[in-house]
């Protein structure tokens, strides 16, 4: 009986016990990192294999690693940026995303899209352009300020 203890309880058997509770502790940490929470008011965009699967609203959700990720996360309600605009002027901007799969995979590049109609326009202040030049990119204008520098 007490040769039975001593060998489960030798140093390779310590070792064999220690390796095999960290490879079992770390592929359940892995399972683990396949759960994504989504809050409310949030959309998650899911890919598979960089392919769009789904968007997915407040809740739990499991997909398994490696093959499926996040690959986007957005706010629904009115969002806010700082911006510099090309003529020198900061402003902050207030727009909701109205097509969040338009926004994400036209890379959400607002700043370009501000560019884009500002060279369009001359550098001049024209709304409406402004607002078809965000709806180009999924964006719903709300309303653009100026801050006052000191």
């Amino acid at each position: 009986m007490d040769n039975f203890l001593y060998s489960l309880l030798s140093m390779p058997a310590i070792i064999a016990i220690t390796a095999i509770i960290v490879i079992l502790l770390g592929v359940a940490i892995f399972l683990l990192t396949g759960f994504i929470h989504v809050k409310k008011g949030y959309i998650a965009i899911i890919e598979r294999v960089d392919i769009y699967v789904k968007m997915s609203k407040k809740r739990w959700n499991y997909f398994p690693p490696i093959l499926y990720r996040r690959a986007g996360y957005y706010f629904l309600g009115i969002n806010d940026r700082e911006i510099n605009l090309p003529n020198g002027v900061k402003a902050k901007l207030f727009y909701e995303i109205k097509d969040v799969l338009l926004y994400h995979y036209s890379g959400h590049n607002i700043k370009a899209a501000i560019d884009r109609y500002y060279f369009l326009n001359n550098n001049h202040l024209n709304i409406d352009i402004l607002k078809d030049a965000l709806n180009s990119i999924g964006i719903n204008f709300i309303e653009i300020v100026e801050i006052k520098q000191n």
